[in-house]
């Protein structure tokens, strides 16, 4: 995806049919905590707990996390792994491919000495955007729910650019996600997933478009 542009929007922790119709309004908005007409036991999407920052709220989040970033700091406890810890080809070789692409576009060069700095501070400014969603999971959850949450947050995106905006999924915000989690005041039994910075995108930027692998190495057809 394209680093989102600066642009505002309201705060939301709600439902994704309630996030993407108030996003656009010009002032706070209190949502819901599930849609109308339904309760939370109702919908299996209440595993996944969406939450949204602006304004001042985005900017002490954005100060406290760059801060860290500029002082090298590693991050926080993995709860996860971002990666997995022995990526082989092809899968290798495609990720350090598109990784080069993305923050050459963005003027970080491979082989600049701060180029980890520059990265860890792009980021922890979700790339200029004004607002960012926070996708957290309850503990007890498992695999089969974290697909569920890539595939929420897809919808998320795709709502957003029918509204004419752009977002970043940006799962580097775990590295700092006792930051993330004191200042939007997650609770301890939600587990951060990732963020997605959303906004209008600039135009004044190289348009990118990362290397895909051919059909042939990612589909098999079996059948007539």
């Amino acid at each position: 995806m394209k680093p989102a542009a600066a642009d505002t929007g309201p705060t939301v922790t709600s439902s994704v049919a309630v996030y993407a119709e108030n996003l656009l309004t010009s002032g706070p908005v209190s949502a819901p905590a599930a849609p109308v007409g339904r309760t939370a036991a109702d919908r299996p999407a209440d595993l996944i707990q969406p939450t949204a920052t602006k304004g001042a709220l985005a900017l002490e989040l954005k100060k406290h996390a760059t801060a860290r970033a500029l002082a090298g700091d590693p991050g926080d406890e993995r709860e996860y792994p971002m990666y997995p810890a022995e990526l082989t080809s092809p899968y290798l070789d495609r990720f350090s491919a598109a990784a080069a692409q993305r923050y050459k576009a963005l003027g970080i060069e491979r082989d600049d000495p701060d180029r980890p700095k520059k990265i860890a501070t792009l980021n922890s400014e979700a790339f200029g955007a004004p607002v960012v969603l926070f996708c957290y999971l309850h503990r007890t959850m498992g695999p089969g729910q974290w697909g569920d949450a890539g595939m929420y947050l897809q919808t998320v995106m795709l709502l957003l650019r029918a509204e004419g905006l752009h977002s970043c999924p940006q799962v580097m915000w775990t590295m700092y996600r006792k930051t993330v989690s004191r200042i939007v005041g997650a609770a301890d039994t939600l587990a951060l997933f990732c963020g997605v910075s959303v906004g209008f995108e600039k135009e004044d930027v190289p348009r990118l478009r990362t290397e895909r692998a051919d059909m042939t190495e990612t589909v098999s057809f079996i059948g007539a």
